[in-house]
Order: C-alpha cells, then structure tokens, then sequence
C-alpha cells in the first residue's frame, strides 16, 4: 500500500499495487449558509469527478506525486472553486 496527499493534504489516497485504493478528502466541508443549494450541489459533483479521477488513476499505476500531476491537480481544484466560488 502506498499513501500520498495532495492539495496540501486537503486528499489522501491509499492505493496497492493490485489496483485497489481509498480516497478521503476535506474539499466537501460544510460551507456558509449564503450559498445556494444548488451551486453547493454542483460544486461538491465537480469535486467528486476530480477525486474520481485521481484515485482511478493512482489504481492503474499513473505517479499522482509527479510535479505535473499535482499541478494539474491543483489547477483544476482551482478552477472548480473559482467557478462555484469555493474556498480552496
């Protein structure tokens, strides 16, 4: 099994190399009342397609700790939590 965080240590992923893994995350965190139903809905359906797609590939044996990785990582958080106005 190996363990890594990105964002910070905002994700943790556990993945062995049989292919099988765990994804936890504080991206979904409870957030001000002032937001709408559904843009918090919107926003947490984004995050999980992000963090979908980082476990899938840390179970197929992509490097999730590259440099270039955790950069696009970053900049698509980023660009989740500017367009529905999320804290990153």
């Amino acid at each position: 099994m190996k363990k890594f965080s990105l964002l910070d240590g905002k994700i943790t992923v556990v993945a062995s190399p049989s292919g099988s893994g765990h994804l936890t995350s504080s991206l979904k965190e409870p957030r001000e009342a002032t937001e709408s139903e559904r843009s918090w809905y919107e926003y947490c359906a984004a995050v999980d397609g992000l963090e979908s797609l980082i476990l899938a590939h840390a179970c197929a044996g992509v490097d999730v700790e590259s440099e270039a990785y955790c950069k696009g990582v970053t900049d698509s958080y980023r660009a989740i939590a500017e367009k529905f106005s999320a804290a990153s």
